[in-house]
Order: structure tokens, then C-alpha cells, then sequence
């Protein structure tokens, strides 16, 4: 009897404990469930090294850029000393100037003969002497090659690129012969903030092709098949990652106009490039930029800058 009660109380325990243990596999099953709920997933770009992009509606421009230079057309400087010094004098270094503006209070004989920058100043023995540059005849100056020459003509609006901003001006000269397969052609501009300096590099960025209001997606979304057939990746109805084959025409700086294969509101996937500007997965080179450059540097001495003008030893023309 005693044997049997001890069997008795061994099986209670070990069903305790097994139940106990179900329980327990049961409630981190519960838990881990809940856990992965709760789990915010990698997207796609993190998994697979695609990023997204929709088709869309907008300008495509295919440009051509050359070097240029700020040049002077005019005198680049204009240098007097004045009597007064210190707070008789109008104004300081760094001061924008009006044409007719006067460095001295105490007189109007000092009359800035342009509108400038003062660039120097400096008190001596004789008074404070001032060196005004001249920011009324700035002028770009860059060559283009010949076969490009059609695609300029007088007046176009041009945009150009200096320390990595955007300015606009317009084409004021084209040359009249070829030199070395070359054409001179000089930009108008206007810096009411005289921040450009004379001597300066930029880029002149001239328009080649342009059509507004069309299809279009960024370069880096399509891979090229010839040179008016690109195909793009695309997931299907079912999920799956599917190529379809895109016909293109103007392929601009940064964006390509898209004929058939993609509508507006489509979201194309493509592989985001490594360091080396190849494709993750394939190492295939991606997002070549078809934007013209003839980036090879100017002399500056081809477009002539005056010296300065020293109303000491020459009396300056165009005063007041």
C-alpha cells in the first residue's frame, strides 16, 4: 500500500512538471510571436540593394559645359589717394560703390568712376590711398569648339557655375573666325553683390537640347540595351522583380525621356552603386552621366584685362 501511494505521489509530480513545462513553451512561443509582430522588417533596399523610383513628368535638358574666365572689359581698378583719413573717408574695405559715389566727406572731387568694390585701403603720409575694382564690365570669357557653334547664338540665356552656385547671364560676343578648331564667345552677367571676382574660373553651362513636359525618370533607374533602347526592373502583379524594355529619347544631363514601356506613376527599381560607381550586385557601371564637358583649362590672358587707372599720373575719363 505504502508502495503504491509513493507511485501515486512520483506520477502527480512528474505530470505537474510536464504540464508546467508545456506551459511555459507555450507562453515564449506567445511571446516570440509577439515579438515578431512587433518587428519593424529591413525594406527591400536594405535586403536586396535596390532603391525605388517613380516615372514622372518633367523638363529634359541635355547641356554642354566649357571653362571660362572673369575678365575686365574695362579699366579693373581704380587707385587715388585722397587728404583725409579715418573718419572722413566714405568708406571701407569690402564697401560696394556706386558710380559717382564720393570716398570723401569732405569733397566731392573723389568720385568713384564705376560701380565696384573697394578692395584696398590704406592710411600714409600724404592721406589714405583707395583701390576701387570694377565690377560695371565684368565679362565671361570662353572658347567653344566648332562644331558646337551652332548651338549658340546672340542673346541665349546661359547659365553658369561658379563655387558650386548657379548664375545666369547672356551670350554678348561670338567670334568671328576659328582658332585651333575654337571660337571666342564672351557672356554678359550681373553681380549687383560683387561676388564674383575678376580672374575667377567657372563653368559655362550652354543648352544643346530641351523638351518640357515629358515622361522622364533618372538616368540611374534604366540600364542601356543600344542607344535608344533601355530596360528597367519592375515588380510584376505577383511580387516578382521583372525587366521591361524601355525605348527612350532625349537622354539629358540627369534625366531620360521615356517614349514607351513605363507610364507615369510606374516605380522602377534599381541598384543603388557602389564607391566605384558599379552596381552592387552585378558590378556593372551604372548612372554614366551623357552631360558634354570641355573642362580643360583657359589661359586668362586670352581676354585682356586694362591696368589699373591712377588718377595721379592719368586723370580717369567717365568721372561722375
Amino acid at each position: 500500500m505504502r508502495i503504491f501511494k509513493t507511485f501515486i505521489l512520483i506520477l502527480a509530480i512528474a505530470m505537474f512538471i510536464g504540464i508546467s513545462v508545456i506551459c511555459l513553451i507555450k507562453l515564449n512561443s506567445t511571446e516570440t510571436n509577439l515579438q515578431m509582430d512587433d518587428l519593424e522588417l529591413p525594406d527591400i533596399k536594405s535586403i536586396t540593394n535596390y532603391v525605388q523610383e517613380d516615372v514622372f513628368v518633367d523638363t529634359v535638358t541635355k547641356s554642354i559645359a566649357y571653362q571660362g574666365v572673369v575678365y575686365c572689359e574695362g579699366d579693373l581698378v581704380y587707385n587715388v589717394t585722397i587728404p583725409e583719413k579715418g573718419e572722413d573717408i566714405n568708406v571701407s574695405v569690402g564697401s560696394i560703390v556706386m558710380k559717382g559715389d564720393s570716398l570723401s566727406k569732405a569733397s566731392s572731387k573723389y568720385a568713384v568712376p564705376f560701380f565696384g568694390k573697394v578692395g584696398e585701403l590704406s592710411e600714409n603720409e600724404s592721406g589714405t590711398n583707395i583701390t576701387v575694382v570694377n565690377y560695371s564690365q565684368l565679362s565671361i570669357g570662353t572658347q567653344i569648339a566648332q562644331k558646337d557653334l551652332p548651338k549658340v547664338k546672340m542673346g541665349d540665356e546661359i547659365t553658369f557655375i561658379y563655387n558650386e552656385k548657379k548664375y545666369s547671364g547672356f551670350v554678348s560676343y561670338i567670334g568671328y573666325q576659328v582658332v585651333d578648331g575654337k571660337v571666342e564667345i564672351h557672356i554678359a552677367y550681373d553681380d549687383p553683390k560683387c561676388r564674383i571676382r575678376p580672374g575667377s574660373e567657372v563653368s559655362v553651362v550652354f543648352i544643346e537640347k530641351e523638351k518640357k513636359d515629358v515622361t522622364c525618370i533618372g538616368k540611374e533607374a534604366l540600364k542601356k540595351a543600344t542607344d535608344s533602347l533601355y530596360y528597367a526592373q519592375m515588380y510584376d502583379e505577383n511580387g516578382n522583380i521583372v525587366t521591361v524594355d524601355v525605348e527612350v529619347g532625349l537622354v539629358g544631363d540627369s534625366l531620360i525621356e521615356v517614349l514607351s514601356g513605363l507610364d507615369v506613376g510606374d516605380t522602377v527599381l534599381y541598384e543603388i552603386q557602389n564607391e566605384k560607381g558599379e552596381s552592387a550586385n552585378s558590378g556593372e557601371p551604372m548612372g554614366q552621366s551623357d552631360t558634354g564637358t570641355n573642362m580643360e583649362p583657359i589661359n586668362p590672358g586670352l581676354f585682356a584685362t586694362k591696368p589699373a587707372v591712377d588718377i595721379e599720373t592719368h586723370e580717369s575719363e567717365g568721372r561722375g
